[in-house]
C-alpha cells in the first residue's frame, strides 16, 4: 500500500510538473479587448445669431435659447462613442422643429434643421485623439413676406429654401480624468474646406461626473460657426449662422 500511494504521489507530481512547463512554454494569448459603448442623451441649450438667405433675400438671425424654447415645436437629439484599444467612434444627432417669433417683414417663418456627425479617433498619446468625419447638415425654411405699410401694399410671398450638404473635418480631442470621478473633455474641429461649407469651426469643453460605474453626468457649452453659400442672385441660399450654448448630458456606458 504504502509503494502504491508513493508510485501515486510521483505520478501527481509529474503531470502537475508536465502541466507548469506547459503553461510556461505556451503562454495563453491575452484576451482581445472589447469595444466600450456610451450613449449621452444631452441638452444643447442654444443660441443663434447670423444671416440666412433664401431665394437672394436676407433674413437677419438672433433668436436666444429663451426664444428658441418657447418656440419649439420638437426637438431630438443624442451622441454615441465607441471605445477599442486606441480607436474611437463617433455618432450624433441633433435635429430640431422652430417656428420662432419673425423679423421685420417677415410674416411667417418655420425652420427644420439636422446636424448628423459620423467620425473616428486615434489615439496619438495618452488623452489626445485625433479625429476624421464628417458632418451632415439639412435645413429647410419658410418664409411668408410681406407686410410692407401703406402706401405700398406688397402682397404675401412665401419663400422656401431646403438644402443639405456634407462637411468633413478634422480635429483633436483631449479627455483628462483629473480628480477622483471627474474628467475634463476638450474638442476642436474644423471643416467645411469648400465641399460644403466653405469653413466650419466647432468647439466644446466638457466636465464629466461619474454618478456610478455605468453612468454619468456632462455639463459644458458649445459653439459651431457654419459659412455655407450656394447659387446666386434669386437662387441664392446661404447660411452664415453662429451657434453656441450650454451643454448638459445624461451618460450610459454598455
Amino acid at each position: 500500500m504504502k509503494a502504491e500511494r508513493k508510485q501515486g504521489t510521483g505520478l501527481s507530481l509529474g503531470a502537475l510538473l508536465v502541466i507548469a512547463v506547459t503553461a510556461f512554454a505556451f503562454p495563453q494569448a491575452p484576451a482581445e479587448a472589447q469595444w466600450e459603448h456610451n450613449a449621452a442623451f444631452y441638452l444643447w441649450a442654444i443660441s443663434m445669431e447670423g444671416t440666412q438667405v433664401i431665394r437672394g433675400r436676407p433674413i437677419e438671425v438672433d433668436i436666444g435659447f429663451s426664444d428658441i424654447l418657447s418656440d419649439l415645436d420638437g426637438a431630438f437629439t443624442v451622441h454615441y462613442e465607441g471605445r477599442k484599444d486606441r480607436w474611437l467612434t463617433l455618432f450624433d444627432v441633433n435635429w430640431g422643429k422652430l417656428g420662432p417669433e419673425t423679423p421685420p417683414l417677415i410674416e411667417d417663418l418655420e425652420v427644420k434643421f439636422a446636424f448628423v456627425e459620423l467620425g473616428g479617433g486615434y489615439l496619438l498619446k495618452e488623452h489626445l485623439y485625433l479625429l476624421l468625419g464628417a458632418r451632415y447638415i439639412t435645413l429647410d425654411v419658410e418664409a411668408v413676406t410681406g407686410g410692407l405699410p401703406v402706401p405700398v401694399p406688397v402682397p404675401s410671398r412665401l419663400l422656401q429654401g431646403d438644402q443639405d450638404w456634407i462637411d468633413p473635418y478634422v480635429g483633436l480631442r483631449y479627455d483628462y480624468p483629473f480628480a477622483d470621478k471627474w474628467a475634463v473633455i476638450l474638442r476642436g474641429d474644423v471643416g467645411g474646406f469648400g465641399v460644403g461649407s466653405d469653413l466650419a469651426w466647432n468647439v466644446a469643453l466638457l466636465l464629466e461626473r461619474d454618478l456610478s460605474r455605468r453612468t454619468s453626468l456632462l455639463f459644458g457649452a458649445g459653439f459651431l460657426d457654419v459659412d455655407y453659400e450656394d447659387g446666386q442672385g434669386d437662387t441664392l441660399f446661404a447660411y452664415n449662422i453662429q451657434h453656441r450654448g450650454a451643454i448638459l448630458a445624461f451618460n450610459v456606458s454598455f
